[in-house]
């Protein structure tokens, strides 16, 4: 086994932790189809990306309401597709293995669905501190949720070569 020593681990949850691949990509074919779009492009473009700046831009012409409207929409759908939600193989191993004072989920997802996948994953009992879209003005790849997720850490990031 690997050895990693660190003073925390801020980590994913789709993909990373959790499987939600056949989910997420069901929900977004069926919001594709409802405007229009091309499924392929919209779930390559809306990968690791919070769901409502997908929204944004995949709709330029909509009004605020229409996206606001939009954006619950698929975060119902997303809640109510966990059917085939696993955890990946090793994610339940990793987050035992370091300490939950020196853990925190970093998602992209809101509270509500990431609580969902990772309550279908049987990996919500690990996950003692979590950063989602809910927490944060931007979202990912911004830095804001990583930044936050140190802070509950009680970390200062920091890069080292």
């Amino acid at each position: 086994m690997t050895k990693i020593l660190c003073s925390g681990l801020l980590i994913d949850m789709d993909g990373v932790l959790v499987d939600s691949t056949a989910a997420i990509a069901r929900v977004w074919t069926r919001w594709s189809a409802r405007h229009n779009l091309d499924p392929a492009y919209v779930i390559h473009f809306a990968h690791g990306r919070m769901s409502p700046d997908s929204v944004r831009e995949l709709l330029p012409d909509e009004s605020l309401e229409v996206h606001r409207e939009e954006a619950l929409w698929m975060e119902r759908a997303e809640i109510e597709d966990v059917a085939d939600v696993v955890a990946l193989p090793g994610a339940h191993e990793l987050l035992s293995a370091v300490p939950a004072s020196r853990r925190c989920v970093v998602t992209s997802s809101t509270h509500p669905l990431a609580e969902v996948r990772l309550r279908a994953a049987c990996l919500w009992d690990l996950v003692t501190q979590i950063v989602t879209a809910s927490d944060v003005q931007r979202g990912k790849p911004d830095p804001e949720p990583y930044q936050k997720g140190a802070a509950l850490l009680g970390l200062s990031p920091t890069i080292a070569w």
